[in-house]
């Protein structure tokens, strides 16, 4: 004797395998990345730090490029191995930024203030020691981890993923009544000991849209980022060290807020307006 099923039953049952198997397709580990512009982050303490990502194939080779704002680096040394992609990002010391003097005399590079330019290099080296991507390749995001060795041989492991298709820095949508940031800014830095360490900063800023340089006595970054009403997030990542920001601008019209790099530094920002400040004047 036959067993009945009922209609309701046998399509709950079909739509639930249908939905199994697109799930699982969704999720499938690719043995090629799928090409196109990727919304990339590493994960710091202090939350996101979000960067572009494009995977081309060149030549019948794979090459990456890492977006910060106008900057753009090319990644040659990439490998498919066991369904993974794994990328030489960086190796050494960061060699120095040419116009370092630059915000200390108080103008900015020629072309900082050109927001149609697009800087590209190659990866450079950084002082933060080897950085390899190793990430698992899926239908429509990249998971894995930028693994960094210290110059002391010790590992840091920062966890990393993209998704495909998303386009938004640090928020999805824009506001439309935000803080002026724009200008020379005289930053300070401070450590959990109360190390202070005094800096400059000039940032260009339009709509919700901010980028610009911050210098110290020993460093020049360029920082690119979205004002979101009276909060400022900004990032620097170009395969080298990755930085985050997360500023407010309190009622004085200052800027307050942290600082985090990689997964070990921590530190607190002040900053106020000052379009003649110097790097002495800390």
């Amino acid at each position: 004797m036959g067993v009945t099923v009922p209609v309701r039953t046998l399509a709950a049952w079909l739509w639930l395998l249908a939905a199994t198997a697109w799930i699982a397709g969704c999720d499938a580990r690719l043995t090629e990345p799928r090409l196109g512009a990727y919304r990339a982050v590493l994960e710091l303490p202090g939350g996101e730090m979000p960067f572009g990502l494009e995977i081309t194939r060149e030549r019948d080779r794979y090459a990456l490029y890492l977006s910060n704002g106008e900057e753009r680096t090319r990644i040659d040394e990439v490998q498919l191995t066991e369904r993974e992609l794994i990328a030489q990002l960086s190796n050494g010391a960061e060699a120095p930024f040419e116009n370092s003097t630059s915000l200390a005399s108080g103008n900015p590079p020629a072309d900082f203030a050109n927001t149609g330019a697009q800087h590209q290099h190659a990866a450079g080296r950084t002082a933060g020691g080897d950085r390899t991507l190793r990430v698992v390749m899926r239908r429509k995001r990249l998971d894995g981890q930028l693994i960094v060795i210290q110059p002391d041989g010790a590992r840091q492991r920062i966890p990393f993923r993209a998704t495909l298709g998303e386009t938004h820095r640090f928020y999805v949508k824009s506001s439309t009544d935000n803080a002026d940031v724009s200008g020379h800014w005289a930053m300070t830095f401070t450590n959990g000991d109360g190390r202070a360490m005094p800096a400059l900063a000039m940032l260009v800023q339009s709509h919700d849209h901010v980028t610009g340089n911050i210098e110290t006595s020993d460093e020049y970054q360029s920082v690119d980022g979205q004002v979101h009403g009276d909060e400022l997030r900004l990032a620097s990542f170009t395969g080298g060290t990755a930085r985050l920001y997360h500023l407010k601008v309190n009622q004085a019209g200052d800027l307050q807020g942290e600082f985090w790099q990689d997964l070990q530094r921590h530190e607190q920002i002040d900053a106020r307006r000052a379009a003649d400040a110097t790097l002495d004047d800390g």
